[in-house]
């Protein structure tokens, strides 16, 4: 169960990316080097809904086994997230 909180603890990474990104649209960035915008939003536009997605399936397939306390807190917080992060990647919100 230790890459299941591996996995936890990048999806925390990925979702602050994505965050970062949600605020970069707001602001100007010029003074921001190209490819640290686009690293950006490469983990917080692909990559943070895929692994909340593979969080949120691991949660579902392994539903008999007791998860670790850290992640099995926080199983509904990545489904709200990865609805949010889809939300605004099809630009519905």
């Amino acid at each position: 169960m230790k890459w299941t909180l591996f996995l936890s603890r990048l999806a925390w990474i990925l979702n602050v990316c994505f965050v970062i990104t949600l605020i970069l649209r707001l602001g100007d960035t010029s003074a921001l080097h190209p490819d640290f915008i686009g690293t950006l939003v490469i983990a917080g536009w692909v990559l943070a809904p895929l692994v909340n997605g593979l969080v949120f399936l691991v949660a579902l397939i392994h539903r008999k086994h007791h998860p670790p306390i850290l992640l099995g807190r926080y199983y509904a917080v990545y489904l709200i997230v990865l609805a949010l992060q889809l939300l605004f990647i099809t630009r519905l919100i």
